[in-house]
């Protein structure tokens, strides 16, 4: 109720409004036609366009881990039954070939011949042109091949940008605690875009630095880094900008799944989690589980959490945050356990919700 008063004191104060709050396309599936597509340019919709973000394996199955599901002629042809049905929308589409697998055999020349009458050719003036101009291209697709060589630039397929900023990497935390927002990282990608890139990173590293608050640190235990911390001082709050998280969905057959996308038994999380922690000594995580999307949730499963990781779980308490590492020892998971239909967890108990979490301790996507 607390935080629930504090929202709305907030929204009163503040308001809810900001640039284009009020815009409700009639046409949400086709919103582009109303703009002025004559005077937009392509580089105006950085902050607004459709992003398919698709991985294959060799055999041209879309999946994601050890996750498989169908071929990705599927997803090719809902792409193109839903251009029929516009008139204007682009589409960013980024395929890559996922971790772990090789690279489908001339996939490059298949997505040509599938998307060719579609594709606007990589060109960095390209996105000066009017949306009108592009037309009737109206796909950017990104091909991101692991071992083939990277597409070459001019043609149908764009080159992936990771590879122009990769060593960039510090250079953009620095920037961001330059800018006071540094808070606001979560998960760093090694394929990100920042805007600070439309300048050249070399320039931008001389001038600004690459500096920021623990660059130096290098733990020499990576799996065990939270053993080189002053356990006796460090408050548990202090750890969030750096624990681990594991994000897992489950289906009522206790399967982990991620969509459609279906794999093995929690089970096996669990003893991998379980297997780590003997591994170690001091590393604490988070693990949240969460029903998926579409599915219900397995029946009885906050007991089987319990039973399964009761010697290791840190209760639910708002002053957890004030204790330190040594003090929660051996207690070590925060365990958030977020149902779709059943009872949440109830304050105080072994298992999380996520409104319990203190402030801002994680704002991730959980409510």
């Amino acid at each position: 109720m607390t935080e629930k008063k504090t929202l709305s004191d907030l929204q009163q104060d503040c308001g809810i409004e900001f640039p284009g709050y009020d815009y409700h396309p009639p046409d949400q599936k086709n919103w582009m036609s109303g703009l002025d597509l004559e005077n937009v340019q392509l580089n105006k919709l950085e902050i607004g366009t459709r992003v398919f973000d698709i991985r294959v394996q060799e055999d041209r199955h879309v999946c994601h881990g050890i996750l498989l599901t169908y071929s990705v002629y599927v997803v090719i042809n809902d792409i193109k039954k839903f251009l029929t049905e516009t008139q204007s929308e682009i589409i960013i589409l980024e395929i890559r070939t996922e971790f772990g697998h090789e690279d489908p055999p001339e996939f490059d020349k298949y997505l040509e011949d599938q998307l060719g009458e579609f594709l606007i050719h990589q060109d960095d003036q390209v996105f000066e042109n009017t949306i009108a101009e592009l037309l009737p291209k109206r796909i950017v697709c990104v091909w991101k091949p692991r071992n083939l060589p990277q597409p070459e630039a001019g043609g149908h397929c764009g080159m992936e940008v990771t590879e122009r900023i990769h060593g960039y990497a510090r250079l953009f935390i620095a920037r961001c605690f330059a800018r006071g927002c540094a808070e606001q990282l979560q998960i760093f990608s090694t394929d990100f875009i920042d805007e600070d890139f439309r300048r050249k990173p070399c320039d931008l590293q001389q001038d600004c630095g690459n500096k920021f608050p623990g660059c130096d640190s290098h733990p020499p235990d990576q799996k065990n880094w939270m053993s080189g911390l002053n356990i006796e001082k460090v408050h548990l709050n202090k750890l969030k900008r750096g624990t681990r998280i594991l994000d897992i969905e489950v289906q009522e057959d206790r399967l982990a799944c991620h969509g459609i996308l279906k794999s093995y038994s929690v089970d096996f999380i669990i003893q991998d989690i379980k297997k780590f922690l003997s591994e170690t000594q001091s590393e604490i995580i988070i693990l949240e589980i969460r029903t998926e999307y579409g599915h219900n949730d397995p029946p009885e499963f906050n007991k089987y959490l319990k039973i399964q990781l009761a010697e290791f779980l840190i209760h639910q308490d708002d002053h957890v945050f004030e204790k330190t590492i040594a003090e929660l020892l051996l207690k070590r998971i925060i365990c958030v356990w977020k149902l779709r239909n059943s009872p949440h967890p109830e304050a105080g108990g072994a298992l999380w919700h996520a409104r319990y979490l203190k402030d801002e301790w994680i704002d991730t996507d959980w409510p």
